[in-house]
């Protein structure tokens, strides 16, 4: 369960690890890559109101950035990555989608992969 103030890239992996269905261990470590290099860079909590928490305008601001292969601003390395493509783009968008769906959830059985 999320807690308040809870960092970015623990509770994304938690989801990923933890709660995502689906999708076998291998594909999990997988969808981890992009929280550690495409995430958790430009977010620093999952919700949270007031400074550092996510809004639709971050998440503007973090799309222009990958497109325009802009350096995130939690950047610990400060190194310049590749530029993404427009589909890792909106997977990583996808997978972001389904971290904050977990964390502010209204109908939790609404979009569970079943088996």
């Amino acid at each position: 369960m999320y807690e308040p103030g809870e960092l970015f890239a623990p509770f994304a992996l938690h989801y990923i690890i933890d709660q995502l269905t689906g999708v076998q261990g291998d594909t999990k470590t997988e969808y981890g890559k992009p929280v550690h290099q495409k995430l958790s860079p430009w977010f620093r909590y999952p919700t949270r109101d007031g400074e550092g928490g996510l809004t639709s305008g971050l998440i503007r601001t973090w799309v222009n950035d990958l497109e325009a292969g802009r350096l995130p601003p939690h950047d610990a390395e400060g190194t310049r990555r590749r530029k993404p493509s427009p589909k890792t783009i909106r997977n990583v968008h996808g997978l972001l989608s389904g971290i904050c769906r977990s964390a502010v959830e209204r109908n939790p059985p609404r979009h569970l992969d079943l088996p």
